[in-house]
């Protein structure tokens, strides 16, 4: 079979492959068979709380309505110069019940659903800032010995 014989039996595949445009199914690469990525859970968020470094911001909440807004918009403005993809880890930080004398379990249960809400407020001012909320993980965590709750915002 002649160089030219061998090539003109494929011209009819090579037609259709030219004419058909882009295929009706995804193409598979490495990358289909990798793993969605999974936002963090609120327990995970507070495990690896302890092995990263200081916060970006930490809002105490000693008085009420602390007015935290232009030191947030400040510290974002400042982390999304240096990673404009940048996710933030929201973490509100209450006493565990029963660790101070003073104490009582009714007191803790209304100081974690205070510390939700004021983290849901800090998580409302990022997205007021342009943060999308898929970069934004609310999380809770208890220390002992803390005198006010806090939410703390930490980068990803």
């Amino acid at each position: 079979m002649t160089p030219a014989a061998r090539f003109s039996a494929f011209a009819p595949l090579a037609a259709c492959l030219a004419g058909c445009g882009k295929p009706d199914f995804p193409l598979l690469d490495q990358r289909f068979f990798e793993p969605s990525p999974v936002p963090p859970t609120t327990a995970q968020v507070a495990a690896t709380q302890a092995g990263r470094g200081p916060p970006l911001v930490t809002i105490s909440f000693d008085q009420p309505n602390p007015d935290y807004r232009p030191a947030l918009a400040a510290a974002v403005q400042a982390a999304q110069a240096r990673k404009p993809d940048v996710a933030f880890d929201v973490v509100t930080v209450t006493t565990p019940a029963g660790s101070e004398p003073t104490t009582a379990p009714v007191e803790a249960e209304d100081s974690a659903a205070l510390g939700r809400q004021e983290a849901l407020g800090v998580a409302r001012a990022l997205i007021a800032l342009g943060v999308g909320p898929s970069r934004i993980t609310l999380g809770a965590s208890k220390q002992p010995g803390l005198t006010a709750r806090e939410v703390r915002v930490y980068v990803r």
